[in-house]
């Protein structure tokens, strides 16, 4: 398969996964995570060669918080509530409403209401805010979760009107826990309205969509797996992602082999799988894009005695349960190699 080809294509075509009118780039990414601050937050190395395949992990570690100090007044200096919320906060009823004969679907009520897809805990999303009643031309958005952390998600201008709403404004917000969360305007320093959504666990099709050939082609390229033997072939499960908006740690179990033919059989010759965290970075020049991300590193755990103990040192304990399940159980990721494999068997390479 053509990597480089297949990762264009991917860019090309993950601006069209929600909102299709607003552009979400890797730019645009970085510019999120500016605006947010956010406070407070025995085994073998995999080598295996022939037979079938060792368990290991994959490690990826994204998303770290900074950004505006507009209403750090307004949040006081903890960055939390003052009180928990109730737990019996729910998230806004999904509405579909219609305007000028057109219908439109929504979340919330007004004067405050969004269209926005699922939200995953770290990763941008990007969302269409509805406007309804007097507010200024330029607004902070602060979300609140059910536990009482809060995070400013940053100042927009308000633009024209969109349907039925008086004004509106696109944006791009992260949240870094899973759960409930309280989305709030506030307007020259009072509060519009809110709107309450679900912030899910774990990663969006629409991030793997991007990060899976961007691990991948690191994976295949990178000269510390050249004892898999060539041409090798990858796959990965991604846990998580955490960092900032410059550097991101992804976490994932990997699976790296070399594969051959036996008869009509497809043998693994030579092969890794483990546990890596991967950092990626910001701001490199390729051939293909201007500036975008890359994987620049990764960590792997120790060996021996020291294989959990480095486990437990890398992931967020929050992923230790997926790394736990994932050793020994890797026949999905091996049948994904098998299938590259035949791919680049009829593309002729």
């Amino acid at each position: 398969m053509d990597v480089d080809k297949s990762l264009q294509q991917l860019r090309d075509t993950a601006d069209r996964t929600l909102l299709q009118d607003v552009v979400f780039s890797a730019e645009m990414e970085r510019q999120v995570f500016e605006r947010v601050r956010r406070t407070g937050s025995g085994g073998k190395r995999g080598w295996f060669f022939g037979g079938w395949i060792a368990a290991a992990a994959i490690l990826i570690c994204l998303i770290g918080w900074a950004g505006s100090d507009s209403i750090s007044e307004w949040l006081g200096h903890s960055g939390r509530a003052a009180g928990s919320p109730s737990d019996t906060w729910q998230p806004s009823q999904h509405v579909t409403g219609t305007y000028e004969g057109n219908p439109f679907s929504y979340v919330g009520e007004k004067p405050v209401r969004i269209i926005a897809g699922e939200m995953y805990e770290g990763q941008g999303q990007k969302v269409m805010w509805l406007l309804n009643g007097s507010f200024a031309s330029t607004v902070q958005i602060v979300g609140t979760s059910a536990a009482g952390e809060k995070v400013e998600l940053g100042s927009w201008s308000v633009g024209g009107p969109v349907y039925d709403a008086d004004g509106s404004f696109p944006s791009s917000i992260a949240l870094p826990d899973a759960g409930v969360w309280k989305l709030e305007v506030i307007s020259a320093g009072e509060p519009l309205g809110h709107v309450f959504v679900e912030v899910k666990g774990g990663v969006s099709d629409a991030s793997k969509e991007w990060l899976e050939p961007l691990l991948i082609q690191y994976l295949t390229r990178n000269k510390a797996f050249d004892g898999v033997g060539s041409p090798r072939f990858a796959s990965v499960d991604i846990f998580g992602v955490e960092g900032n908006a410059d550097r991101k740690t992804v976490y994932a179990w990997a699976l790296v082999e070399s594969i051959g033919k036996e008869g009509d059989e497809y043998v693994t010759k030579a092969g890794v799988s483990l546990p890596l965290a991967f950092q990626i970075e910001f701001g490199f020049q390729l051939a293909s894009k201007g500036s975008d991300y890359r994987v620049v590193s990764h960590q792997e755990p120790k060996d021996g005695n020291l294989y959990w103990p480095s486990i437990e040192q890398i992931f967020p304990a929050k992923y230790l349960k997926q790394v736990s399940e994932r050793q020994g159980n890797v026949e999905d990721l091996h049948r994904q190699n098998i299938e590259k494999y035949r791919q680049n068997e009829e593309s002729g390479k």
